[in-house]
């Protein structure tokens, strides 16, 4: 089996997603399947001998200074798909990635998988200390990720916590990993 790996953050980044993605390729490599990361792109980063990573042009997104934004990847070609031998796409993305990785699979009609790596809705005290902003914000937040999630064949949680939250939230196909 070789996965795609569709991400927000990646390295240079040393953030929670990253470390869970680096492990999640340690055990990939450790079973003898292959992966292939997609991600926004790093100016002036070098990547590892023996990566494979398809970087697409990002802007710094000002709330998380060490957060870029890839500017509409939504165009990736099924041809990838079939070129790196996938069989799998699985998003460990929230935004603009994680619209990119369905879009993808769809399109590379290959299983396409989730993996909830931040609650989202819990971060609204970053953009507003405004009360009344946060509640409509985590609720618009939910109601994007219900959309989202309902796009991806399976959708994983670290924990029962977690998994009760997105159930709570409408958010159903939950899985632990």
């Amino acid at each position: 089996m070789k996965a795609a790996l569709f991400t927000d953050s990646y390295l240079p980044n040393t953030d929670g997603v990253v470390s869970s993605i680096l492990a999640y390729k340690r055990g990939l490599e450790a079973a003898g399947h292959g992966w292939v990361v997609f991600a926004p792109d790093a100016p002036g980063y070098t990547e590892a001998k023996g990566d494979r990573v398809y970087r697409y042009k990002a802007f710094r997104f000002p709330p998380y200074p060490d957060y870029r934004a890839a500017i509409y990847p939504y165009s990736i070609p099924a041809s990838i798909a079939r070129k790196e031998k996938l069989s799998l796409v699985h998003s460990k993305a929230m935004a603009t990635m994680a619209i990119a990785s369905y879009k993808f699979a769809r399109r590379a009609k290959i299983p396409c998988m989730a993996s909830v790596e931040t609650m989202l809705p819990n971060g609204m005290h970053y953009l507003s200390s405004n009360p009344h902003v946060q509640v409509a914000g985590k609720k618009l937040i939910w109601s994007y990720l219900h959309w989202l999630y309902s796009h991806f064949d399976l959708i994983t949680a670290p924990s029962e916590h977690t998994k009760g939250v997105l159930r709570q939230n409408g958010i159903e196909s939950v899985a632990l990993h």
